[in-house]
């Protein structure tokens, strides 16, 4: 198995939060099998408390917002994560 890429999508619309710029990005790893190859989608929560120069990030795979909350107090109910997808399998 190794990692074949990663792409990101365009961020969600960018909210404020107690001084925060937050967003969503969604995240696609395609992995290199030796039957094929599998592609995992996920979320990432993008998070700047400097008007968006730097941007930190979290993926939230295996994560419920309760776990998130825990961590990131601040997040926005404007933030949605979509429930998680299962990996995409092709055969070669």
């Amino acid at each position: 198995m190794s990692f074949a890429s990663i792409n990101v999508d365009s961020p969600s619309k960018i909210v404020t939060s107690h001084n925060e710029l937050q967003c969503t990005l969604q995240q696609h790893t395609t992995i290199k099998l030796a039957n094929g190859r599998a592609v995992a989608t996920s979320t990432l929560i993008g998070i700047s408390g400097d008007g968006g120069k730097y941007w930190l990030f979290m993926d939230t795979s295996n994560k419920n917002m309760s776990a998130i909350r825990t961590v990131m107090p601040n997040l926005s109910t404007a933030i949605v994560i979509p429930p998680q997808q299962e990996p995409v399998f092709y055969s070669f």
